[in-house]
């Protein structure tokens, strides 16, 4: 599927499409006050969104051992046409976000790291349409894609870049409005003074930005879109979706140049995530009838398979 195409795939099944959450036990965990949960240290598991058919019903979400392994749900498919889709893991607490429509309605919602405590973090009074929420890198705040106000087209809505505090989802403020309808999907810097997004209309490139709405900088031209960007921890490189020769995972200076192709899929490759010591590069490998979850070196050694499935499950979204 084309990368373009792809991005627009996803955004109409953020809207109505099922989905799921899942939980690990990790033999390595964080200390935890009195009374609270134990969550399993970051970068022992990958945290992902799962179906157990790969054309989109039954979405979850789940999570596998670092190094793959057994797959474990953490909050399983409910019946109907609930999505969740797109986690992302707080730093420090371990608390994960992610897309869903449970309700009829776009937004984000948020469990603990072992998949209890189900509610939403989107609050009616904010942005409409939440997606793609990313903690920045000390859990504090988070950036995310909704609806502008007083857009209601359903056939060209217009989207924008926003950040709240992770304690107030109802202080969010915009970034920018040069949000792209397809692979909008923010990451933050490291040092969490910036942004890269998907920006642009039919054909999304991506983009970086300053938390205040500056320094507006175009870091890729693909001729057929780019979208799905991670920032490695170390602040040096950027991993994202390409359609520049086909759909796969490219790897480049944080700055746009040195631009390389990293993993390739038999269908396609996307959604990077680099673990939390730069070593792996977590992204989907979409094969004929289903997809897996792999992982790879950023110098583009050491790939190998993190979820193995034998029917017609598709895993994506990989988080750390």
């Amino acid at each position: 599927m084309a990368r373009s195409t792809r991005q627009v795939f996803l955004l109409l099944l953020a809207v109505v499409a099922p989905a799921l959450v899942t939980t690990l036990a990790a033999t390595t965990l964080t200390a935890a006050p009195a009374g609270a949960v134990e969550c399993p240290a970051r970068g022992t598991r990958v945290v992902f969104a799962r179906s157990m058919d790969a054309f989109g019903s039954g979405w979850g979400i789940a999570a596998v051992p670092e190094g793959g392994g057994e797959v474990t749900w953490l909050l399983p498919p409910p019946k109907g046409n609930t999505y969740n889709f797109r986690p992302s893991v707080s730093p420090n607490a371990g608390t994960i976000l992610w897309d869903s429509n449970q309700g009829g309605r776009q937004r984000i919602r948020t469990i603990g790291c072992d998949g209890t405590g189900a509610k939403d973090w989107s609050v009616r009074s904010g942005p409409k349409d939440s997606m793609g929420a990313a903690f920045s890198p000390d859990g504090t705040q988070v950036a995310f894609v909704a609806r502008m106000p007083g857009n209601t087209s359903k056939t060209q809505p217009k989207y924008g870049l926003y950040v709240a505090p992770f304690a107030q989802p109802g202080k969010a403020r915009l970034v920018t409005k040069q949000v792209a309808a397809g692979g909008m999907h923010p990451a933050w810097s490291p040092d969490g003074a910036k942004l890269v997004f998907g920006a642009g209309a039919s054909i999304p490139h991506l983009a970086v930005v300053n938390l205040d709405g500056s320094g507006y900088t175009e870091l890729t031209k693909s001729k057929n879109g780019d979208g799905e960007p991670a920032w490695s921890p170390d602040g040096t490189q950027i991993a994202y979706n390409s359609s520049a020769e086909g759909d796969e995972v490219w790897i480049m200076n944080a700055d746009g140049t040195g631009a390389r192709k990293l993993a390739t899929g038999e269908v396609s490759a996307y959604q990077p995530a680099f673990s939390p010591s730069g070593e792996w590069v977590a992204y989907v490998k979409n094969s004929l009838g289903h997809s897996e979850l792999w992982r790879i070196n950023p110098d583009g050694s050491g790939d190998h398979a993190l979820t193995t499935t034998t029917g017609k499950e598709a895993n994506e979204a990989p988080a750390y």
